[in-house]
């Protein structure tokens, strides 16, 4: 990606360029006025002059230090610097270390040409074009310096503002963003202090949702481990009659699962500090055999075959019910999703992967389908969408991924860290 710069120096380098751009325009439009009105200046002086020496005509040689007047119809000779000029007028033309502005007049019968030394008005000139040049380039400088000074006065407290967002952490408590500034009524101060406003809002929403879920949780479970209990006592009851027996083991199955989601919401109603003290060291190899035995009735009426890979014990740490609940929706897709061959399990460079052999698809494809599953209910196990797995993942710095084919099934990848 191309490096872009930041707003300070753009603000500078536009307007560094417009000054210069626009110094450039008025000193071309300056020259060009310039030109124009010496040309009409020096034309009406010449004018003048020949006038005059014509007025002098009894004289056989008019000329001064300044102005030279030469007539060859009078036998004068014209200086060859002169004299190879044609007719029309000529500007710093060099003759005896000197620059003259000169006419030119010529006819079949003489030559008259007529020079005023402008050696000190040239000079003048080129000292006014550096002076200004100068000038011009000192304004650019001092320009250049105001705005730098001026936009660190804008934009510091705004990257001030955005170091401070960074800084703000619900999990460790930091909830507002710091300002210095000592003038109440200071824009950046307002800013902050609306941000702060608005963040302290947002965490009293979050703050009463945590509550809520901890809340809902807790009254649920008390009517879901009562249900779990009769249903476990209705099933071992010998008098039970066997051809309600599978409706039993059913609603016994959606009780687990609710206990499972109703856990899993009272984990993640809590701050990450608290919910970190519920964490275990969790071994892959023990815990993917009863994950697969508990998700085996999925493979009803499918050609569909499980193997497991990981035999050597790997340790993962985190509560036992949140990597329960995510490795087997991870599996519980993955079944869902296949007709028949084989579902692999594996575990490679920190990273639990699991192969179907299904339909295939895109991962935005797949995040719908976990959506769309999450909101119809049809969850056979845990009852967990996407986005609580998401929210696990990221909780734990887990990187969920997909990777599939159309046709050729799909990969599930969870890293974990190292």
């Amino acid at each position: 990606m191309p490096k872009t710069l930041n707003l300070k120096k753009r603000i500078l380098v536009t307007l560094i360029t417009y000054t210069c751009l626009l110094s450039l325009a008025i000193g071309l439009n300056g020259f060009m006025m310039n030109d124009h009105l010496k040309e009409l200046i020096w034309d009406k002086l010449l004018n003048l002059e020949i006038e005059h020496f014509h007025q002098q005509l009894q004289h056989k040689k008019i000329s001064s230090k300044k102005v030279l007047w030469f007539d060859n119809q009078n036998g004068e000779h014209i200086p060859e610097e002169f004299n190879r000029l044609n007719p029309g007028t000529y500007e710093k033309v060099k003759y005896k270390d000197q620059a003259y502005m000169i006419r030119v007049i010529e006819s079949p019968q003489y030559k008259q040409v007529v020079a005023i030394n402008i050696t000190k008005i040239v000079r003048h000139e080129y000292s006014i074009i550096l002076f200004t040049l100068l000038l011009t380039i000192l304004a650019v400088i001092l320009i250049t310096i105001i705005t730098y000074h001026q936009l660190n006065r804008l934009i510091n407290p705004l990257l001030e503002i955005a170091q401070g967002l960074s800084k703000v952490s619900p999990d460790h408590g930091q909830l507002k963003i710091k300002h210095d500034a000592a003038d109440k009524f200071d824009e950046s101060a307002i800013l902050v202090n609306e941000i702060n406003k608005f963040v302290e809002k947002s965490q009293q929403f979050v703050n009463k949702e945590k509550e809520f879920f901890e809340i809902a949780s807790h009254e649920l479970r008390t009517p879901i481990s009562a249900i779990s209990g009769a249903m476990e006592i209705v099933l071992k009851h010998p008098e039970t009659s066997p051809q309600i027996m599978h409706h039993l083991k059913r609603v016994s199955r959606i009780t687990h699962e609710m206990e499972e989601l109703t856990a899993m919401l009272l984990f993640l109603s809590r701050n990450k500090e608290k919910l970190d003290t519920y964490a275990e060291n969790m071994d892959l190899a023990e815990e993917i055999p009863l994950i697969i035995e508990d998700h085996s009735h999925l493979c009803r009426n499918k050609e569909l075959t499980i193997i497991n890979e990981i035999k050597s014990s790997i340790y993962i740490k985190a509560p036992p019910q949140l990597l329960k609940v995510t490795l087997g929706n991870l599996l519980r897709n993955a079944i869902e999703n296949s007709d028949r061959g084989t579902i692999t399990l594996s575990y490679y460079k920190h990273t639990f992967i699991i192969d179907d052999p299904g339909h295939g698809m895109t991962a935005q494809e797949i995040c719908a389908l976990y959506t769309q599953m999450a909101r119809n209910g049809t969850s056979s196990k845990s009852g967990i969408g996407i986005d609580l797995t998401l929210k696990i993942c990221h909780h734990y710095g887990w990187q969920l991924s997909f990777d599939s084919l159309k046709g050729q099934g799909t990969t599930a990848l969870l890293k974990f860290k190292n």
